[in-house]
């Protein structure tokens, strides 16, 4: 895309050299106003356009050096410029038409980029949302309680022992455990609870119409469950000594948005380490 706009400023000034050179001025801005004028209906347009209207421009301008060449009795060496100046315009008419070719495709990666950047909202290990598919619908889940005058709570859960599970196993161990985990969690929940790798490595659950009583009985399912686990690592099956900590909230009418209720529910997580 530089390249174009270089191209179309080069044939810009070329035909204003050009022009002076042929000692008339008002010829000169003449022709660099149309020359303008071709390329943003190239840019607009597309080339075809272009390059019919650059025909249009070019058979015009060549019948007024013409006739300037007949009637005027201009020197030859002076029609010769003028009617070199006129090459711009369909080289113009291209260069501004393949311009609008390359900012479409480029601006088509980005919206392409983008559209995909929403679509990938889910953990490729676990199959639990990301952090932007798992907002996406903590957000969405506080706009149905706002709405309809229904309750749900949020549980964020964290290895506590992790840095001493990263020093005792292999990076590829560490990621068996934190799967056996997450799997282990996820069979403690219904199948309507939305669950979230956030990237702080935390493992995050929404549940749905669920308020106190049903989350200290959610919560006490995932304390028993998580302990000593059988996990598959790279070598062979073993059982790992996993710590946890729990932080939670339960939505309030006052919570203003997602993330009020999240930092709740965080600040309740840090308390308990």
């Amino acid at each position: 895309m530089f390249d174009g706009i270089v191209l179309l400023l080069f044939t810009a000034a070329l035909t204003i050299i050009l022009c002076f050179l042929n000692n008339d001025r008002e010829f000169a801005f003449l022709v660099f106003a149309c020359l303008s004028f071709n390329i943003i209906v190239s840019y607009s347009l597309g080339i075809t356009k272009g390059l019919y209207l650059s025909v249009a421009f070019v058979a015009i301008f060549s019948g007024y050096t013409l006739y300037d060449l007949v009637a005027q009795e201009k020197i030859a060496a002076d029609a010769y410029i003028s009617f070199f100046s006129l090459l711009c315009f369909p080289v113009g008419s291209f260069l501004g038409g393949k311009l609008a070719e390359v900012v479409e495709k480029n601006l088509q990666k980005i919206e392409d980029v983008s559209e995909l950047e929403k679509l990938v909202t889910l953990d490729g290990s676990t199959g639990f949302y990301n952090q932007q598919g798992f907002f996406i619908q903590l957000e969405e889940e506080v706009g149905r309680a706002k709405r309809y005058g229904t309750g749900f709570s949020l549980i964020l859960f964290q290895i506590s022992n992790l840095q001493q599970l990263e020093a005792i196993y292999k990076k590829q161990d560490v990621i068996f455990i934190k799967k056996t985990v997450a799997e282990i969690v996820a069979s403690k929940l219904r199948f309507t609870d939305y669950k979230g790798i956030l990237d702080d490595g935390s493992i995050s659950v929404i549940l749905p119409q669920t308020e106190s009583e049903g989350l200290d009985i959610v919560v006490s399912k995932i304390d028993t469950a998580i302990g000593l686990i059988p996990v598959k690592l790279s070598n062979a099956k073993r059982m790992v000594r996993v710590k946890t900590s729990l932080g939670y909230a339960t939505f309030d009418n006052t919570d203003t948005d997602y993330m009020k209720l999240y930092l709740r529910a965080k600040e309740d997580l840090e308390n308990v380490k």
